[in-house]
């Protein structure tokens, strides 16, 4: 039986730029799948990944139980990642701080990652500032924003600056 490493922080940036995807793809799974174990990890953050490689999201699936925090700055998010890496809302009950930052999800992709972290009960921090939510259709965003709120028991900050919610308002 090997020891648990007392690993609790770790930030990834991206990659490299002078590879392909299909290597990107590769480094990407065997990064993330060498922190499974014996790591007892509490926070990671992505910067600059591309999470649309079905690939990534089992190994990042099987860390989400542990983390207390997970950043996302610049990563790439389809529904795909979002229903793969939040299938269960129980998969996800230690989170308090979650943050997906300069990322510019889509609007289905925004409505569904609300619907998915309605469900993380101790959520007390989220940061979605820098992403042009609104950009697309400002009511449905506020809408999916308001829905989450109003399920969120434990929120404390709520950061959404540098988005288009309310530039449409007169």
């Amino acid at each position: 039986d090997e020891p648990e490493i007392a690993l609790t922080h770790i930030k990834l940036g991206p990659l490299s730029e002078d590879i392909n995807d299909d290597q990107e793809d590769e480094l990407g799974e065997s990064a993330l799948s060498k922190l499974q174990g014996n790591i007892h990890l509490q926070n990671l953050a992505l910067t600059g990944w591309n999470l649309t490689f079905k690939e990534r999201h089992l190994p990042l699936r099987m860390l989400l139980p542990q983390l207390q925090e997970l950043h996302l700055k610049g990563v790439t998010l389809t529904l795909s990642s979002i229903r793969s890496l939040f299938g269960s809302s129980s998969s996800f009950n230690n989170l308090k701080r979650f943050s997906v930052t300069n990322s510019n999800p889509k609007q289905t992709v925004l409505t569904l990652l609300m619907e998915k972290l309605g469900g993380c009960r101790n959520l007390e921090y989220l940061d979605l500032s820098g992403n042009e939510i609104g950009r697309e259709s400002p009511d449905q965003a506020i809408s999916a924003l308001k829905g989450f709120v109003r399920e969120s028991q434990r929120l404390k900050t709520f950061l959404l600056h540098h988005n288009k919610l309310f530039e449409t308002i007169n």
